[in-house]
């Protein structure tokens, strides 16, 4: 999760990402108890799925940014550009996990066809290969907005920048890991001592 101070200089780019299809936490920097409850109570599952963390400061011209998105209340969560309304934090979390649960179960169905290609990766070239998970729910967003894994890293939508893309045997040779970070040569330190 990237994390972003609402000032006039980037309320334009988080309303760029928005209309992109980011998921974005408005939360406060100023003691705002809803907002360091609402973090805790986040399970890890959550909080992955989540792009961007956009701070209202106490400043003026960040409330006064906050303000015009249409942003009255924190914590609050976009889905791109539909907001998540909320009574309580409780009814929020609930809420966002409804929303963002086709990204997640997409994600864990991606994750275990990945892990099976590292099993293939390990078979064949004897790599013990990792697969993020971050990664994989970068994937599944793309698939869910364009209808195919797509690499998060590569800009072009076409059929060599589908998930395991052709570049990735090769970059896991050269660097340890492809371009994505999704999968990640694992070494063995003990085996080197």
């Amino acid at each position: 999760m990237r994390t972003i101070i609402l000032t006039r200089h980037t309320a334009s780019k988080v309303r760029r990402i928005a209309e992109d299809g980011a998921i974005l936490l408005f939360t406060a920097d100023y003691g705002c108890n809803d907002c360091e409850e609402f973090e805790e109570m986040l399970p890890e599952e959550l909080s992955m799925v989540i792009d961007y963390k956009v701070i209202v400061t106490h400043e003026d011209e960040s409330v006064t940014e906050a303000l015009n998105m249409g942003v009255e209340t924190i914590p609050q969560i976009w889905v791109g550009k539909k907001k998540i309304d909320h009574t309580n934090i409780q009814e929020l979390l609930e809420a966002f996990k409804n929303e963002v649960e086709p990204i997640i179960q997409l994600a864990k169905e991606l994750k275990t066809l990945f892990n099976d290609h590292a099993e293939e990766l390990k078979r064949k070239y004897g790599w013990n290969v990792k697969v993020d998970e971050k990664v994989a729910i970068q994937i599944a967003k793309r698939m869910l907005k364009y209808g195919k894994a797509y690499c998060p890293c590569r800009v072009e939508l076409k059929y060599e920048n589908i998930c395991p893309c052709i570049h990735h045997i090769d970059e896991l040779r050269k660097y340890g890991k492809c371009r994505c970070g999704l999968f990640t040569i694992q070494v063995d330190i003990k085996a080197n001592i």
